[in-house]
């Protein structure tokens, strides 16, 4: 069946079949076909419109408008719920309408990057991340333009101003070059002459330092702080965190992402929460790469072993001298570096569900989020803890701001109440300096007081040991 009649077959279902998750049966969730049938449609209105033609800016603005929904659709058809065969089902409707306008949207992003043509070709013709003293990045590995927008609605929610700006990735579209792409400032940083694992390397001093290593040196050496877990550091400067993996549960796990990428995303929203909470006046939230998620795994394209240095899921390390027909593009951080592309959203692996490295819409198109506390709002957010002191096994907290409506706790885990420390439920807040006692069993174990408000967000946290100690607000 051709994609455009199984598109209009779906939207002609819907229109006759809608009505079903208003019943009874649906709302119990008994009429998984039904509930996909609302998301299938979605993709098949989306899909109708297709992104492969104009120029860069153009395909960002259609993508940044309207694109995306289809890409938010697909994954909230993969998490209804149902049978096999009714999971089957929506499984192959997926493949037959989404496919094809993914393969020929990203068929011609291709062509404008082997003509030059894609905005973040190389590090002559971008911008590092730009980030005013007092901001705090938030990275966050693999937030796909649809996953972005997901978290914007979260934080909305919670109270806050969001703004969002398209950001291209550098490219290929692997952590690995395009994670040290999105830091303040790139001066310390360069391309080898060869790289099989498409990572920079330090211009000066060491150039066996990688990974991770190589953001927090480049970090240290202009003067940012690094917070690490749930540290919300001194508020002053700049400061850089990660939280909210999406790229690692996509590769762990494949479809199953679909179910579980709103969990990820309260991570985060929980994370920034707790930056503004504590004091920093803005936070940017910055991604590397998006992702391609495919049922029944990406189609397969192939490629000589021998040709390759190193050859991931979408894109490949050439030999030097390899002669073959591949298409080649400039790497990010050194443009006389090439690498290999599976063309349109093929893959250079059988089967896989879940990848990224190519150049896709989906996986080079990205949202960039500035996050304030709303201006006029209510100060529920302006609140702090500024010092814990513990009387043996009684812990004394003094608070600054308005408390009204707010519970404390004390948590192993800040955002998991299962794991409070204390013998029943949240204590409400009824003065500044509210106090309780932790059972003995717990002294000298890692915790964290937090105030929550009444539907269980974390309004704030602050470290500390059970038993002893002064901690100021960390």
């Amino acid at each position: 069946v051709a994609p455009s009649t199984a598109r209009e077959k779906i939207l002609e279902l819907e229109s006759d079949h809608g009505a079903r998750r208003s019943t009874v049966w649906g709302r119990l969730g008994m009429a998984p076909l039904a509930t996909a049938l609302e998301h299938l449609a979605v993709i098949a209105a989306v899909t109708k419109n297709q992104l492969a033609s104009g120029n860069a800016e153009e395909l960002a603005g259609r993508y940044s408008n309207a694109g995306w929904k289809a890409d938010d659709a697909v994954l909230k058809a993969l998490a209804s719920r149902g049978r096999q065969d009714e999971r089957a089902a929506i499984e192959d409707t997926v493949r037959a309408i989404y496919l094809p306008w993914l393969e020929d949207s990203a068929h011609h992003l291709q062509k404008l990057a082997e003509d030059g043509k894609y905005p973040f070709q190389s590090s002559r013709s971008g911008k590092p991340v730009s980030c005013e003293d007092g901001c705090c990045l938030v990275f966050v590995d693999g937030l796909r333009m649809d996953a972005g927008q997901r978290l914007i609605s979260m934080l909305e929610k919670q109270g806050f101003d969001v703004t969002g700006q398209p950001i291209w990735s550098a490219l290929p579209s692997v952590t690995a070059t395009a994670k040290p792409a999105v830091l303040p400032a790139w001066a310390g940083l360069a391309g080898p002459d060869a790289s099989a694992d498409f990572e920079p390397v330090l211009s000066q001093g060491s150039k066996s330092i990688k990974g991770s290593q190589i953001v927090r040196k480049q970090l240290e050496s202009i003067g940012w702080q690094i917070l690490d877990e749930n540290i919300s550091g001194t508020v002053e400067g700049n400061a850089w965190c990660e939280a909210g993996d999406i790229d690692k549960q996509g590769h762990d796990s494949g479809l199953k992402l679909a179910a579980s990428l709103d969990a990820v995303l309260a991570e985060v929203a929980e994370k920034v929460s707790m930056l503004l909470s504590s004091g920093w006046p803005k936070v940017r939230i910055v991604t590397d790469h998006g992702w391609l998620l495919m049922p029944g795994g990406l189609p397969k394209s192939e490629m000589a072993s021998f040709l390759a240095e190193s050859k991931w899921g979408r894109c490949a390390a050439m030999k030097a001298g390899a002669q073959s027909n591949e298409k080649l593009y400039g790497w990010f951080w050194n443009p006389a570096v090439h690498f290999a592309l599976a063309p349109g959203v093929s893959c250079y692996r059988a089967n896989m569900e879940y990848a990224h490295g190519g150049i896709s819409l989906q996986e080079c198109l990205t949202l960039q989020l500035t996050v304030q506390s709303r201006v006029g709002a209510s100060s529920l957010f302006d609140v702090r803890i500024s010092n814990v002191r513990w009387v043996q096994q009684r812990c004394h907290v003094s608070l600054q701001g308005i408390t009204d409506g707010l519970l404390i706790d004390i948590r192993e885990a800040p955002s998991k109440p299962d794991t409070s420390l204390l013998v029943g439920p949240p204590k409400q807040v009824s003065d500044p300096e509210p106090s309780f006692v932790v059972d003995d069993s717990h002294n000298g174990k890692a915790a964290l007081v937090v105030l929550v408000d009444a539907n269980g967000n974390v309004v704030t946290q602050v470290k500390t040991v059970v038993g002893g100690g002064l901690y100021g607000n960390a």
